[in-house]
């Protein structure tokens, strides 16, 4: 059963329980109407105290047998509301988090947070309601056939006002909402030229360029908005009908003898009950909407089956092999890497070296060709286990705003005495120490300066990294955001690991970093220029029949000397 499955078997579990709490809730409210109807009817012209007492413990029992039921269907909303959160909701964000998830992920988690408020407050419980309004209308009628044929006339016209509102209105101004959020859109992504126009003296004719498409915005503001200032104005005239019309049908029938004074009184209580619920839906129309729409929305999603990676688990090795991966422009990357080696990819930014990272830690899907590590294709491992096996350092993928502690540690998975040990050798340590933290600190990228908070973040990969004692190393762009002093640290690091006999496949723009690799693999617009060892490319690049390419990766070389670092800092 997919997740889907389950949430929508649990949905219409708690439907149909609280449809049924409903009903009862719905009866007992009854129970004060009628109650004040007898009061008239039996009590007064009797004179009867044990009447009177009688009916009191009457509506006693049913009021408080309504309360319960009412408590009752509020908590099995408030249970579907952490079943959302504690089985859905993981579900659901681990499902957005995978490369090939492409819809919005902000909108969609927004709607998620308000669909939980929606149904852990109870609002859902007004569209229940709305569907048990015939029962109030049905006891008007058996109280006198006018007020119910009255009561249902106005409830019909508010369904026609649900109705209208639901297809027409919500869907038209929501259109409009984001016509209106692209045209601002607009003038800020210009308004950084708004300067040129006026030195230039062009503003009078930019705005003039752009007055006709203001002005289709405006009459498109005018088809939506004023219909539905008469759709507003219209449900405004159906309530005065109601509040009026009532009472005023209910006196003339008193007047005529045709009921009492206590079906009169009954009759304007349960008759008002009725317009309640519908008139409620009209207010809560566009949550309604917004909830249908997530629901929707995340059908797909949560059909999609993740949980059934087979469960191979083996102690790396660490021998890589990539065949004919597709990068840019389809052309096919190959690579292979036996335990020990150190491979560095480098090359123009955008080159594919990142992508052939991202695809090998499974961040990115893998479109074409077989990665295997230790024989063993990618997608037949473990992903946990494998994730949790590389050692994996990045210097553009952000951190979860959680103590540092946590971060190294791996969430616990690693112990303290290991994590501050690796943090002794990354720098992270002495770092702490000067910038006033401590491990228990909540990291957030404004902790201190940005380019210091990057800098923090590379050396919590770092030092999380390589306190899991991994058999293979993953890197992409290791030394961002590093000063000369953590770089050094670094360079030492994978010197010491590769005499430890640890594969590490790293992308890099260091030319320092790049003389530590064996092999070499250089990319241009995702085509392969040369393969080898790093001393070699000087012999060979003069045979290369890629001018172009060749071009390219001068101008690379020439950017990226071993001084990069020693010179400048820290790299942004």
């Amino acid at each position: 059963m997919s997740i889907w499955q389950q949430l929508r078997s649990s949905v219409q579990r708690t439907t149909q329980l609280v449809l049924g709490l409903s009903i009862v809730t719905n009866l007992a409210m009854l129970a004060l109407p009628l109650y004040s109807l007898q009061i008239f009817d039996r009590v007064l012209t009797s004179s009867s105290m044990e009447t009177l007492w009688m009916l009191l413990a009457g509506v006693l029992i049913v009021g408080i047998t309504g309360i319960c039921f009412e408590h009752l269907r509020r908590n099995a909303m408030t249970e579907l509301s952490f079943y959302l959160e504690d089985n859905i909701f993981p579900a659901l964000v681990k499902r957005i988090n995978l490369p090939s998830f492409n819809a919005n992920k902000r909108e969609l988690l927004e709607d998620y947070n308000f669909t939980q408020k929606q149904i852990q407050g109870a609002s859902a419980l007004v569209f229940i309601d709305a569907l048990l309004m015939p029962l109030f209308v049905l006891v008007t009628y058996f109280i006198h056939p006018l007020l119910g044929l009255f009561t249902l006339g106005v409830n019909g016209l508010l369904i026609f006002m649900v109705i209208v509102k639901y297809q027409w209105q919500l869907p038209n101004q929501a259109n409009l909402q984001k016509n209106r959020a692209t045209n601002q859109n607009l003038m800020l992504s210009n308004s950084s030229a708004l300067a040129w126009l006026s030195i230039t003296s062009n503003s009078d004719r930019w705005f003039s360029d752009r007055k006709n498409d203001w002005y289709k915005q405006i009459n498109v503001a005018r088809q939506v908005e004023l219909p539905a200032t008469i759709l507003a104005n219209l449900n405004q005239c159906i309530r005065w009908l109601a509040q009026a019309g009532l009472p005023t049908l209910g006196a003339m029938l008193l007047l005529s003898n045709e009921i009492t004074i206590g079906g009169f009184i009954a009759g304007l209580i349960i008759g008002g009950k009725t317009f309640m619920p519908v008139d409620a839906l009209i207010g809560n129309l566009d949550s309604f909407k917004k909830m249908t729409h997530f629901f929707k929305a995340i059908k797909p999603i949560l059909n999609t089956a993740i949980d059934n990676d087979p469960a191979y688990q083996a102690k790396l090795k660490g021998n890589v092999v990539i065949q004919d991966l597709k990068l840019k422009q389809a052309h096919q990357f190959n690579l292979t890497a036996n335990s020990g080696d150190t491979v560095a990819l480098v090359g123009p930014t955008g080159s594919g070296q990142d992508s052939v990272i991202r695809q090998l830690m499974r961040y990115e899907p893998v479109d074409s060709g077989v990665i295997m590590i230790d024989g063993v294709r990618l997608e037949d491992w473990d992903k946990n286990y494998l994730s949790q096996s590389i050692g994996f350092v990045s210097g553009s993928i952000l951190l979860p705003e959680v103590s540092i502690k946590s971060l190294i540690t791996s969430f616990g998975q690693v112990t303290t005495t290991a994590a501050i040990q690796a943090a002794e050798r990354t720098g992270l340590n002495g770092k702490l120490i000067e910038w006033d933290l401590s491990y228990d600190d909540i990291f957030k990228i404004d902790t201190i300066s940005p380019s210091l908070s990057q800098s923090l973040r590379q050396l919590i990969a770092l030092t999380a990294a390589l306190a899991t004692n991994p058999q293979l190393y993953v890197m992409e762009n290791p030394e961002t955001h590093l000063d000369m002093d953590s770089m050094s640290l670094l360079k030492g690091i994978l010197i010491q690991e590769k005499q430890r006999g640890k594969t590490i496949i790293l992308s890099t723009q260091s030319r320092s970093l790049l003389q530590l690799a064996e092999h070499m693999v250089l990319l241009n617009n995702g085509k392969t220029l040369f393969k080898g060892e790093p001393n070699e490319f000087e012999t060979v690049k003069n045979t290369m029949t890629d001018q172009r390419g060749l071009q390219n990766m001068n101008a690379f070389y020439a950017s990226n000397q071993p001084s990069m670092n020693e010179h400048a800092g820290v790299r942004q």
